[in-house]
């Protein structure tokens, strides 16, 4: 992809939104990517997504501390696209994601000192999760975005 069209990928993004019930519905339905990608290409970006039900006595501010710590590090990394994170529905499902230019980038931020301590505390703070992997591609010329489920 060449720097322009990295340039109209990562802009596209400001535009992403997440729609009504996106925690429980395929990635693929819960934002307006359609829209946000429109004339977009994009080569394979790595799309990391995180499902997950919070318990009841999550401590909110230690969530979003180690989060952010995570989150800065990684960021350091470059590669980062974007971070949604996202909010509790009624039911405390929630849904976050990272999208990466490469999966290496991605590989690289979870060996890091903050995200290892924000996993180890996983059991603490939900009481289910799952990660799910993509790859994401576009074309210009094509209206959807293409989400490949990675099973590794």
């Amino acid at each position: 992809m060449s720097t322009t069209e990295a340039s109209l990928s990562v802009s596209s993004l400001e535009r992403l939104v997440p729609l009504p019930g996106y925690q429980t519905v395929p990635i693929e339905q819960g934002f307006n990517w359609s829209e946000a990608l429109s004339g977009c290409e994009v080569e394979d970006w790595y799309l990391v997504v995180f499902r997950s039900v919070r318990r009841e006595d999550l401590d909110v501010q230690a969530l979003a501390h180690h989060d952010g710590l995570a989150f800065a590090e990684a960021a350091k990394i470059g590669g980062l696209l974007m971070y949604f994170k996202g909010d509790a529905n009624s039911t405390a499902e929630c849904l976050s994601f990272c999208l990466w230019e490469q999966r290496e980038q991605a590989r690289q931020a979870i060996g890091l000192p903050e995200h290892a301590e924000a996993a180890k505390r996983t059991k603490h703070w939900y009481r289910w999760f799952q990660i799910e992997r993509y790859s994401l591609r576009k074309r210009a010329w094509e209206t959807d975005p293409e989400f490949v489920r990675l099973t590794d």
